[in-house]
C-alpha cells in the first residue's frame, strides 16, 4: 500500500551515532517538504509498511534487543507496540489488512514466515513445511505472495497463500 496522503516514508543513516551507525525512520509529504521523524534512538529500525488506512507503521528494529523484532508506531497517538518478542530475528512486516501482519522469521530451523495482529497476539506459523520462505507482498484482500523452497537446494519460487485458508 502506498502512504497515507502520497507522503514517503525514508529509512535514513542517523550520523550523530557513532560506528557501525543506526537507522531511523522518517516520512515527508510532498512539497512544502515537511520531514516527520517516526524514530528515535540508539537502533537500526528499518522495513516499514504502511497499514493499509494509513494510521499506522509496522517496522523491524532491535532496539531492546540483539535481535529484530517487530514493531507498531500509531501515527496520531505516537505510542508504540512490540508485535514479536522473542530470540530470533523478526523483520520484512507487511500488513495484510488494518489488523493483520505478515512477518519473515528466523525460527523453527529455518526462515519462515508468521502473521500476528498489529497487538502481538494471535501469532501464527504460516509456512510450517517450507524449509525457506520470505519477502512477502500483500494482495490486499487476504492473500500474499512470496517467494520460498520447499527443500533445501530447491529452486526458488513464488507461493500464493490465503492467511484465512491456508
Amino acid at each position: 500500500p502506498c502512504a497515507p496522503f502520497g507522503s514517503l516514508f525514508l529509512n535514513r543513516f542517523d550520523c550523530t551515532i557513532p560506528p557501525p551507525g543506526k537507522f531511523n525512520i522518517f516520512f515527508s509529504h510532498p512539497p512544502p517538504r515537511r520531514h516527520r521523524r517516526v524514530t528515535v534512538g540508539d537502533s537500526r529500525d528499518i522495513s516499514p509498511a504502511w497499514s493499509p488506512d494509513g494510521t499506522r507503521l509496522a517496522f523491524s528494529s532491535d532496539r531492546d534487543t540483539n535481535d529484530a523484532e517487530i514493531f507498531v508506531y500509531d501515527l496520531a497517538t505516537e505510542g508504540m507496540n512490540v508485535v514479536t518478542a522473542n530470540w530470533v530475528f523478526d523483520y520484512t512486516p507487511v500488513w495484510v489488512d488494518d489488523a493483520r501482519i505478515v512477518y519473515t522469521s528466523a525460527r523453527d530451523g529455518g526462515i519462515t514466515l508468521y502473521m500476528s495482529r498489529a497487538d502481538g497476539t494471535g501469532e501464527r506459523h504460516l509456512t510450517p513445511d517450507f524449509f525457506w520462505s520470505a519477502m512477502a507482498s500483500s494482495l490486499g484482500d487476504g492473500r500474499i505472495l512470496f517467494s520460498g523452497q520447499l527443500r533445501l537446494g530447491d529452486a526458488v519460487q513464488i507461493f500464493m497463500l490465503d492467511v484465512d485458508t491456508g
